[in-house]
């Protein structure tokens, strides 16, 4: 039977995952090198549950970004189609 720790990544480790990410590990390998490195915590620890909490609050705000940046484009193609229009109607009038 195999037994394993599940840790969550507080930075990115390599060929295990990127931060923020609940991996399982050989438990020799959590305990002895992971966790004292400061690579990871356990779950529900205060530790995890801030890199956690910042993960999402990143994701969110990279959300609300592409969310504004999509609005301004729309806002953008909108203008450019009044603008167009205005165009065709001064040019119907000649």
């Amino acid at each position: 039977m195999s037994h394993h720790l599940v840790v969550v990544l507080l930075k990115d480790a390599a060929n295990l995952g990127k931060r923020g990410e609940i991996v399982k590990v050989k438990p020799g390998y959590g305990r002895n090198y992971l966790l004292p490195q400061g690579l990871a915590a356990l779950p529900g620890s205060q530790e995890s549950g801030e890199i956690l909490r910042k993960i999402k609050e990143q994701k969110e705000a990279k959300a609300e970004r592409i969310e504004a940046k999509h609005e301004k484009k729309a806002k953008q193609e909108k203008e450019r189609q009044m603008m167009n229009a205005r165009k065709e109607k001064l040019l119907a009038k000649k």
